[in-house]
């Protein structure tokens, strides 16, 4: 388990792998009064960037299907299970 500072956590929680970096950067947008406040798009920019480059997310240029192991439903399994079906997917040394 890894704990995240609160913008790398909704970024990370948002990534679905239908949406687009630039679907977020709306959606995140919409949220305040008046649009799209200044550097908020290179601060999502570089959230992403650093998700990136410590492994934790990855980019695709088609909407790819979450493997099932992202699914809240998926943690009623065994540990044990859940942790070979990431390490098969070299999620996970």
């Amino acid at each position: 388990m890894i704990t995240m500072e609160p913008w790398y956590e909704v970024v990370f929680m948002a990534a679905d792998g239908e949406h687009t970096v630039g679907d977020f950067v709306k959606h995140m947008s919409a949220q305040y009064e008046g649009g799209e406040p200044k550097g908020l798009r290179q601060q999502i920019h570089g959230i992403i960037g650093t998700l990136i480059d410590e492994g934790i997310l990855r980019l695709h240029g088609d909407s790819q299907t979450l493997p099932s192991y992202f699914s809240e439903e998926y943690f009623e399994k065994d540990a044990e299970f859940r942790r070979q079906q990431m390490q098969a997917d070299g999620l996970i040394d």
